[in-house]
């Protein structure tokens, strides 16, 4: 989904003064929307010059809900003009501005953006062509964290159980969330997947057990921990979650699994890998965002990062072990890691092969995990986490690294396991960072995460270098 972006040119209000610069107006005007008009969608409207136009102006572009409104001064304009309009409109704003000696369009900029320094709004200030390299995806990246927070804004999150294993950071403030991030929770018993698990049609849960039969690389039973009438049951857990999505009209979810489900019905491993890939036995979907663990705030970060990605699929994952020596993070856990992550491809069978389906180590009702190495990529880790109350994220760019599947460095090895390589101080990361689990997704979106929590106003920490 391209960023909607509104563009309001300030003109001069002296006509002659105006008729002098009008081939600038013509050619700034041009060189930004060329620029920008292939990546994003752009609203624009006449030209600001009077007081007049902008309550007209500005009452459009607000019904035309843009995510980010760049205030483009491509020669003199009244600061005035830019102070009225905010009073109007509720979006991030840049103002733009060209280098031309002959344009006084940077005269404008710092008259503009000191006005509204003086009455406190917060923006973004912008000097230059728009077609240079640092000064596009600066304004690419903001308008794509600016369209990120505006769509989170009215989702749900499906909090599927409570509070696991003791673990505060799971845990979030309904209240805090809907202030900040505009998202409700929605509070699910988990008896309810156990309910709808049951009354999945056998013919729903038999294509699936051929899906997987046919694409995983191995499925390995034991007759105790893990049958096929237990991962009948898993299937049957997946599809019946993904009613209880469509009837609350859920975002994004947690499930906490742990013990109620993992002790006295079945493990939710795989239908949590299910619901975070790209694709499952009906074919091509939109990844959920589920967490492992009922974890909220990791659900939140996972659904962020989904959103800045363009919809790519996001995991949860614990830090299990750091090796100062190499430089690799060991990162695992048994929920929240979707097999889109062996090979990052839209296709099943490219990815699945890699799979293997193997019996759990903890849960007294049994079920399989997923086994499989995270393959080589370049990756994005972050987190939300909170000090005292306050939201803050942590952000480490970096790779995940092949390795093979019998060198695991000591964790448990019915997990999805990732390597992650980057250049950090893994002391400062051991003693600052402030949760178990970590969060992945494939490329490099450091500049939109800085820029999302840049616009909300929470702090944030790249770690890598």
């Amino acid at each position: 989904m391209r960023s909607k972006v509104g563009i309001m040119t300030f003109l001069d209000s002296r006509d002659e003064m105006l008729m002098k610069r009008k081939a600038i107006v013509d050619a700034e005007e041009k060189g930004l929307t060329s620029a920008l008009g292939g990546d994003l969608e752009l609203i624009s409207f006449e030209p600001i010059r009077t007081k007049e136009k902008v309550a007209e102006i500005a009452r459009k572009m607000l019904l035309s809900e843009v995510d980010l409104i760049i205030m483009h001064l491509p020669i003199w304009a009244s600061p005035n003009l830019l102070t009225m309009t905010v009073n109007y409109i509720n979006s991030p704003i840049i103002i733009f501005g060209n280098m031309r000696p002959d344009s006084s369009s940077l005269v404008a900029v710092f008259a503009g953006s000191g006005s509204l320094d003086q009455i406190g709004i917060d923006h973004i200030r912008l000097v230059g062509n728009p077609d240079d390299i640092k000064i596009k995806g600066k304004i690419l990246s903001v308008a794509k964290a600016a369209s990120a927070i505006r769509r989170l804004k009215g989702q749900t999150f499906g909090y599927i159980g409570g509070r696991p294993l003791g673990m505060y950071t799971t845990t979030t403030d309904p209240a805090q969330w809907q202030r900040l991030f505009g998202v409700d929770i929605e509070h699910i018993d988990q008896f309810e997947i156990v309910r709808r698990a049951e009354e999945v049609k056998e013919d729903d849960v038999e294509k699936y057990l051929n899906w997987f039969k046919k694409n995983v690389g191995k499925i390995v039973y034991d007759e105790n921990i893990f049958s096929e009438g237990k991962l009948r049951k898993q299937i049957r857990s997946y599809l019946g979650t993904k009613s209880i999505i469509a009837e609350h009209k859920l975002d994004f979810i947690g499930i906490k699994c742990q013990t109620e489900l993992s002790d006295n019905y079945i493990l939710q491993c795989i239908a949590i890998a299910l619901l975070n890939d790209p694709y499952d036995a009906d074919g091509p979907k939109e990844p959920i965002v589920c967490a492992c663990e009922a974890d909220a705030d990791g659900a939140l970060t996972m659904q962020i990062l989904k959103m800045l990605s363009d919809g790519k699929p996001t995991s949860l994952m614990d830090v299990r072990a750091v090796d100062r020596e190499s430089g690799i993070m060991t990162l695992g856990n048994c929920g929240g890691m979707p097999t889109y992550f062996t090979s990052y491809s839209d296709n099943p069978q490219k990815n699945l092969k890699d799979v293997h389906l193997k019996p759990h180590v903890f849960g007294k009702a049994g079920g399989g995990a997923t086994q499989y190495i995270c393959g080589p990529s370049k990756v994005t880790l972050a987190r939300l986490m909170r000090k005292k109350g306050k939201y803050w994220m942590g952000i480490i760019t970096g790779e995940f690294t092949s390795r093979p599947s019998d060198d695991l460095g000591g964790v448990i090895s019915v997990f999805p396991h990732a390597f992650f390589r980057a250049d950090l101080d893994y002391d400062e990361f051991l003693m600052t960072y402030s949760s178990n689990h970590i969060h992945a997704v494939e490329g490099n979106i450091i500049a939109e995460l800085t820029e999302f929590c840049r616009l909300l106003n929470i702090d944030y920490k790249v770690y890598s270098n």
